[in-house]
């Protein structure tokens, strides 16, 4: 028991003994430091006067000058024409009556011999969010993909695209790719924006 003792003592004393040294050596310096003067205010060296600045002349209403709106009444007429156009063709929701496709993104339809640039239909889904997560997952995994919104019998459809490619060797080359890593019937579609 009274080695036990002679431990903790032992081991009482080395910390306090530390303590006692680290203390020392914040203090001790600060005590030979020659203590430093601190101006007041700081001398610039700059003799500035201040001086008021004149108020500004006063204007009326006469002075200013009204200047006419640049745009003439007939391009006020054609834009009302282009309106009235798109508002025809564009259902409540915003999708094309032609191309059936949200209004503002690229068009897609069945490859022609005419087509300049493909793209990848991987897959079709009814509900947006689930398309949304899915083109996650291909644009992690390195790919260029999308939602494409359009209405099909009335009924939104989201197709993932991925692309687009200006050339058909390259985007047949991808389409065989998309089948085998994700198992679907991926088609290449006329990419036109």
């Amino acid at each position: 028991m009274g080695e036990h003792t002679m431990k903790v003592n032992t081991r009482d004393v080395v910390i306090g003994t530390i303590f006692i040294v680290a203390i020392a050596a914040i203090f001790v310096p600060m005590l030979f430091d020659k203590p430093i003067e601190i101006d007041e205010v700081p001398d610039t060296g700059i003799n500035q006067e201040l001086s008021i600045a004149e108020p500004a002349p006063d204007f009326s209403n006469e002075d200013l000058a009204v200047t006419e709106p640049i745009v003439e009444s007939t391009q006020i007429a054609e834009l009302e024409e282009i309106r009235d156009s798109v508002e025809k063709r564009v259902d409540s929701e915003g999708f094309d009556s032609e191309t059936n496709a949200l209004l503002g993104t690229p068009t897609l339809s069945e490859e022609s011999t005419e087509t300049a640039r493909w793209a990848i239909q991987l897959a079709s889904f009814s509900q947006e969010l689930s398309a949304s997560n899915f083109v996650d997952q291909i644009v992690s995994d390195g790919y260029s993909s999308w939602v494409h919104s359009t209405k099909v019998n009335d009924s939104k459809v989201h197709r993932v695209i991925v692309g687009p490619y200006t050339s058909r060797e390259d985007a047949n080359t991808k389409l065989n790719e998309l089948k085998e890593k994700y198992n679907l019937q991926p088609i290449l579609v006329d990419f036109d924006y």
